[in-house]
């Protein structure tokens, strides 16, 4: 048998603040499907529970729903969370390119527990309209205002399913030199023109660095997707200028190991955690640091090849 890889522990080490802001991401691999799971039911309620620190705001990638469906699985995707399902909101982009193929999901509670809180809507966010990946359902934008007095600041929230490179690379040179630099700019004149504040949430389909997956000194691993050197490359740009954004994780947990959030089932992967970090929260440049309260990947929850992670973020901090 092969030996487990070991996970480091990542406790959070800020205290939780009486008016933060919680937000859960996962890659649900088909909602209908999903919500037919128990474990899966169990992960939902769980985000908006205790596990999820009471997560206000959940990002569903891979959704994988015709528009003409989306009425019948809200419903049954409302029922699946503890309390009132008055309390939920739900936007939703589907894939007009392909049937039951990619599609995000963004659900918010309102009002939130916090009155300086509000939504101010969810739509998606054009990116590449000229291909069909634009057409794919890929992001959502949910926007909200955090009033101060007689001010507010706004924090724009984007769930993203990134395109995958494919299992021969087919789309490797379109994900890395056309989706990714365009999908960067479109958060990037969000901050720009509005001066408002952006969380990027969601699978980017790619393992940035040598801790984030499970055998980085492979040769194999360099012409595999979400590994291959120019999609790793690619991913390193949010770190860079001008859009200078931060891997919230990585800004808690820098020397973290074993801490992945998708494993291959056809492999069988998970018990042994042979796994590879997919899934992120990237903060644009002037959210401040001290805002940054918690950010685990839970993988203690299942019901999907991917677990999820939360993001918590201290509202004070913020304004």
């Amino acid at each position: 048998a092969q030996d487990v890889i070991p996970r480091s522990e990542t406790p959070c080490t800020r205290s939780a603040s009486k008016r933060a802001l919680t937000v859960a991401t996962w890659n649900v691999a088909g909602l209908r499907g999903a919500l037919g799971r128990p474990e899966a039911r169990e992960t939902l309620r769980q985000l908006v529970l205790n596990e999820g620190e009471g997560a206000s705001v959940l990002m569903l990638q891979e959704t994988k729903l015709q528009t003409k469906h989306v009425a019948e699985v809200e419903a049954q995707l409302l029922d699946a969370l503890p309390g009132d399902r008055r309390e939920w909101r739900a936007a939703w982009s589907c894939s007009s390119e392909r049937k039951g193929y990619a599609g995000v999901c963004t659900l918010w509670r309102t009002p939130f527990s916090d009155a300086a809180l509000r939504w101010c809507g969810c739509l998606p966010l054009s990116v590449d309209d000229e291909h069909e990946a634009g057409r794919e359902g890929r992001v959502l934008n949910l926007k909200l205002a955090l009033a101060k007095g007689d001010r507010e600041t706004v924090l724009q929230l984007v769930n993203v399913y990134t395109p995958n490179a494919g299992a021969q690379l087919q789309r490797l040179s379109y994900r890395t030199q056309q989706w990714d630099e365009r999908f960067r700019s479109a958060v990037l004149e969000l901050c720009r023109t509005r001066g408002e504040l952006a969380c990027v949430g969601g699978d980017m389909n790619v393992a940035v660095g040598d801790d984030d997956l499970y055998n980085p000194d492979e040769r194999r691993v360099d012409k595999q997707a979400g590994t291959t050197p120019e999609e790793r490359a690619s991913m390193r740009s949010w770190f860079e200028p001008p859009y200078s954004f931060t891997d919230a994780y990585r800004a808690l947990h820098p020397l973290a190991r074993g801490q992945f959030t998708y494993w291959s089932l056809r492999a069988r992967n998970r018990p042994r955690n042979r796994g590879l970090r997919l899934d992120y929260f990237l903060l644009s440049e002037h959210v401040p640091r001290a805002a940054l309260l918690n950010c685990q990947n839970l993988h203690r929850l299942h019901g999907s090849d991917h677990c999820p992670v939360v993001l918590t973020l201290d509202l004070d901090a913020l304004r």
